[in-house]
């Protein structure tokens, strides 16, 4: 399975790296401004009914937490690989109940960002791509040794 120019063993693969040091480093460097900002996406996606919208959202918190990493590096991949981000969330969320699965990985996320805790943000990102992988496994049959 592709999601445009990636396909998702590419985006299995990748995120990690990327994602979860992004959020470690948010715990630590995060402004009052950026948690504030995090709560709101979280909000909006928790009470958004429109599946497009709410992947939209799902980018935009990524890329919040990215950005709260004061690292323009993982801001910048993440706004690289938006479009095949997207596309695999729109994938995912067919999955029943998966969105609020998420809503709920999400949250945990942006708490231990909140706290200052690095531990707790890494393991909640790391918690969250085990599910979205989980499920594209599901999905594609993809076999997760490549």
């Amino acid at each position: 399975m592709r999601f445009g120019e990636y396909s998702a063993a590419d985006l299995i693969e990748a995120r990690p790296h990327i994602e979860i040091a992004a959020a470690g480093l948010a715990a630590v460097r995060r402004t009052e401004d950026d948690v504030s900002a995090l709560q709101r996406l979280q909000e909006q996606m928790e009470a958004e009914e429109s599946p497009d919208d709410w992947v939209g959202l799902d980018a935009q918190l990524h890329s919040a937490i990215a950005l709260a990493s004061s690292n323009p590096v993982f801001a910048d991949v993440l706004d690289q690989i938006s479009t095949a981000l997207r596309h695999q969330s729109s994938v995912i969320n067919l999955t029943p109940g998966r969105r609020r699965q998420s809503d709920g990985e999400h949250r945990a996320i942006i708490a231990a960002i909140a706290r200052g805790s690095v531990a707790e943000a890494e393991d909640s990102m790391q918690f969250h791509l085990d599910q979205v992988k989980e499920v594209l496994l599901d999905i594609t049959g993809l076999d997760e040794r490549r």
